[in-house]
């Protein structure tokens, strides 16, 4: 962006479902142009190794403390399985795992625009990079600042690529969210004077944050683990009942977790298998997380704004909309993207401000 004068300002959400991150801006009118993989990062097989290059899969070899991670568009075929036991961890965002996934977002953050050929990041230095926590893990100070401390510097990339990262800010996911929803409907002025409900059905947790204006309200902000992958655990267990699929549910979740992703069809023995027509297993999860929301947040009478955001939106809409009747759900184009272009924003906000503050401090020291 122009007005950022060569400030470059990048976002990664490390999610429990997907990595997402920014790749380009042009300006503050414009979209935030955003790519994503799935959140695995299983170890490196020694089949097909090609030390660091993107393989046929899609996918590239990381190495964190010299273990070699696998992570990309089809990480979980480079495997041969669906495995999602390090996910599911309050202390991932710690993990090794974790951080060859984002080692793989920011290589993949330097490849090529498809449109003209240009390095999407052509240098080797990223002035501010937003990431993101659960709003319970946020909570943990100690653990926002280790995590600060393992991204910010130098980072060898695959390839012989290589970064520095010159300061991290770590923000609630909730918050990207609205961040985004307020720039994209020119509501950031009027939002900043209200109370704002931010919901974030992730695939871990279903998160929720209430802020006066910017500042969280801690007290009544929280985290459940009522997220995508137990309403995926549920209706995979609900399939494998049905005797007419004879279907083992530790293979299944990984294709329902990608027809939630894209909608791609889940073919079991032939046959395809429509996971919307098992919805009504996984409602309670749904429901344990709006009560558990509505515990929280307490009389909602003073909240003037509730957005819905996250890859779950559109399944826990109607539940929690019949929690809040009095208000209108207001619901981010492609959910999915909502937090990591919202940190990208605040990001750019800050960089902004910083500039502002220095050019007053200049014309006053000239006067």
């Amino acid at each position: 962006m122009q007005a950022l004068q060569g400030h470059i300002v990048r976002a990664i959400d490390v999610g429990y479902g997907n990595v997402k991150f920014s790749i380009r801006h042009k300006d503050i009118l414009s979209e935030v142009e955003c790519q994503m993989f799935p959140s695995l990062s299983p170890l490196a097989t020694e089949r097909g190794l090609a030390a660091g290059l993107v393989r046929s899969l899609n996918t590239v070899e990381v190495d964190v403390n010299g273990v070699k991670y696998e992570v990309g568009q089809q990480a979980a075929l480079a495997q041969g399985a669906y495995d999602d036991s390090s996910l599911l961890d309050k202390d991932f965002c710690l993990s090794d795992a974790y951080m060859a996934r984002l080692k793989g977002a920011l290589y993949f953050m330097q490849g090529q625009t498809p449109d003209d050929g240009k390095k999407l990041l052509d240098c080797g230095l990223i002035d501010l990079l937003m990431v993101g926590l659960p709003v319970s893990a946020y909570r943990n100070k100690n653990l926002r600042k280790t995590l600060q401390e393992k991204i910010q510097g130098a980072h060898e990339l695959p390839n012989n690529h290589h970064i520095v990262i010159e300061k991290v800010l770590v923000m609630p996911q909730p918050m990207g969210a609205l961040f985004d929803y307020a720039a994209k409907n020119d509501m950031l002025d009027n939002m900043q004077d209200q109370l704002n409900l931010i919901l974030d059905p992730g695939f871990f947790t279903f998160d929720w944050l209430l802020t006066a204006g910017l500042a969280p309200i801690e007290a009544r902000s929280n985290s459940a683990s009522r997220g995508m992958s137990a309403v995926i655990e549920e209706i995979a267990k609900a399939i494998c009942l049905d005797k007419q699929w004879n279907v083992d549910g530790s293979k299944l979740s990984g294709h329902i977790a990608e027809f939630f992703n894209s909608r791609k069809p889940v073919v079991w023995n032939q046959i395809e298998v429509n996971p919307m027509n098992y919805l009504s297993a996984a409602q309670p999860v749904i429901v344990q997380a709006a009560q558990q929301l509505t515990r929280s947040v307490g009389d909602p009478g003073d909240i003037q704004n509730i957005i819905l955001a996250g890859g779950g939106a559109s399944l826990y809409f109607d539940t929690i909309q019949a929690r809040f009747p009095h208000h209108k759900i207001l619901v981010a184009d492609n959910p999915v993207f909502s937090n990591v272009r919202g940190f990208q924003r605040a990001g750019e906000l800050q960089i902004l401000a910083k500039l502002r503050n220095a050019n007053k401090a200049a014309i006053k020291a000239a006067s």
